[in-house]
């Protein structure tokens, strides 16, 4: 028999052969496999308003308390009722001011405009306060005062006015006569002229009749200057009728103007005496869950927080801390999966969201030992949460957050840390 051939090189070319083909399969596949890359970030759930702190901007002693750890509540609903004795006490005496001055605006509004009568609104009429009744009874006596004077004062010009009228009058009469007079000596001197030229009538009686016609014209001449005169008289008293009116209007108006600017400042004290009055009834401004009551005792100080709303909103919010090494492969729209740690896996199915809002740097942790991070906010709909995990999941959960970072080789993964070290020592001094 011949012996068996010990040469090994077959059988070690084969073997370098079936080494080569797998390197070179597994080098395919490295370089064109795609692997998921993805973005591991711990996160605490939010809310998508975040929760609202219940203050109160004076304090007060507390009168009612309608709210419970827990409970549901809608907007609008009051949560505590304070004291509202001093508030109320504040509106009343600031609408009491606020009716008086109205009360004076509505009589300088007639006087302004020379009113006969004063009318006030039916909101002033309504008001029964004693103060109120008294202002509004004042105003009338001023305005009949007032009034009284003025009239009293157009009264005597207007009298001056007709007894100058009548002085016109009878100065018309007067001249009417003189020029009657005039005419029929006229008439007369022409005959006389005409007798003298015949030799029947005297010289002297001619040069009589002369100088009473010349008397009589002149005369007829000084009612014309006195009709003037009582003319002048008139327009004068006419214009001291319209004086003493305007005078009237314009003090009437510059008290006008300075009591529309006081109900100006009364109007806006009102609104912050109706406002403070509402807030003494403490209401949720949204709709949400009572939280963290705080309410120690009858008094609330200002600015105190009694309790906290966690509002119930269609999303929640994961608040992601992204390491600083990865944020260059996070941004806005990407796809998260969410895990919440705090409830067993067997009953948390992987829920998904979306990347909303990246912090543009990073932020350092107020305890100083945890490392810098981003942050990144992840809506997540209520719709994707199990009906079976609704209502549990609050504000301040932990939740584990995986972010879809695309896709990456897996010979990236294998040679990227050798060119990174690389990179690191061709740069090193």
């Amino acid at each position: 028999m011949k012996p068996l051939n010990a040469d090994p090189k077959p059988f070690m070319i084969a073997g370098y052969a079936v080494i080569a083909l797998t390197f070179g399969v597994v080098g395919v596949w490295a370089a064109t496999a795609k692997l998921d890359k993805a973005v591991i970030a711990p996160g605490t759930v939010d809310v998508a308003t975040n929760r609202k702190e219940i203050q109160h901007l004076e304090g007060g002693i507390v009168e009612r308390i309608s709210v419970r750890e827990g409970q549901s509540l809608k907007a609008g609903d009051v949560l505590i009722e304070l004291n509202d004795i001093q508030a109320r006490a504040n509106l009343q005496v600031v609408t009491i001011r606020l009716h008086i001055a109205q009360a004076m605006e509505a009589r300088l509004q007639a006087e302004r405009n020379l009113k006969d009568d004063l009318e006030f609104s039916q909101l002033l009429l309504n008001d029964e306060t004693p103060e109120v009744i008294a202002a509004i009874a004042d105003q009338r006596q001023i305005f009949a005062d007032r009034t009284s004077i003025l009239k009293s004062q157009i009264d005597i010009l207007t009298n001056r006015i007709e007894q100058l009228m009548r002085e016109k009058q009878g100065l018309g009469e007067q001249k009417t006569a003189f020029e009657t007079r005039a005419k029929l000596l006229s008439e007369r001197l022409d005959r006389l002229k005409r007798g003298i030229v015949s030799g029947a009538i005297q010289t002297n009686l001619l040069t009589t009749y002369e100088d009473e016609y010349v008397e009589v014209k002149a005369n007829v001449a000084r009612m014309d200057t006195e009709q003037a005169k009582v003319d002048k008289s008139i327009g004068e008293t006419e214009f001291q009728i319209l004086q003493t009116q305007q005078q009237f209007r314009e003090r009437a108006s510059s008290e006008y103007k300075e009591v529309s600017g006081q109900i100006q400042e009364l109007i806006e004290q009102r609104k912050v005496a109706e406002d403070v009055l509402e807030r003494t009834k403490i209401r949720a401004p949204v709709d949400g869950v009572a939280q963290n009551l705080q309410l120690n005792g009858p008094v609330i100080r200002p600015g105190q927080v009694m309790l906290e709303i966690v509002p119930d909103t269609d999303q929640m919010v994961i608040n992601a801390h992204v390491s600083t090494i990865d944020i260059d492969s996070v941004r806005e729209g990407m796809t998260a999966e969410v895990k919440f740690s705090a409830f067993p896996n067997r009953f948390m199915p992987i829920i998904t969201g979306d990347v909303t809002t990246v912090s543009k740097g990073s932020i350092t942790p107020p305890d100083g030992r945890s490392p810098p991070y981003y942050l990144a906010r992840i809506n997540v709909s209520k719709e994707m949460i199990p009906d079976d995990l609704e209502g549990r999941l609050t504000a301040g959960m932990p939740a584990d957050v995986l972010i879809s970072a695309g896709e990456r080789t897996v010979a990236d993964y294998l040679i990227s840390p050798l060119t990174d070290a690389i990179w690191k020592s061709m740069n090193e001094e």
